[in-house]
């Protein structure tokens, strides 16, 4: 496809566009990541849509790592363990 030939109106680019976050996810079946990823190779406009949300997924993962606290994280450990101490077995 050539670059002029894609627009918002293409049936490939707004199905490429529409699963770009379930492509970025993972969570398409191969074949349609596949389908997706070679459209996505081959139509400059909708790579370059695919590269902003990328990196914009790369910086709210950054901004949102925050440290825990080890007391924190004691804390919870202790409560499941008390939790789980306090539920039936199953077994």
């Amino acid at each position: 496809m050539a670059e002029d030939d894609c627009t918002d109106q293409h049936p490939e680019c707004l199905e490429a566009l529409r699963q770009i976050h379930l492509y970025l996810d993972g969570e398409l079946t191969a074949e349609v990541r596949q389908q997706i990823g070679a459209h996505l190779s081959a139509c400059p406009p909708c790579g370059s849509a695919y590269g902003v949300h990328e990196a914009v997924r790369h910086l709210v993962e950054r901004s949102c790592r925050a440290e825990v606290p080890p007391e924190m994280v004691q804390r919870v450990r202790s409560a499941i363990e008390a939790v789980a101490g306090e539920a039936p077995s199953s077994i």
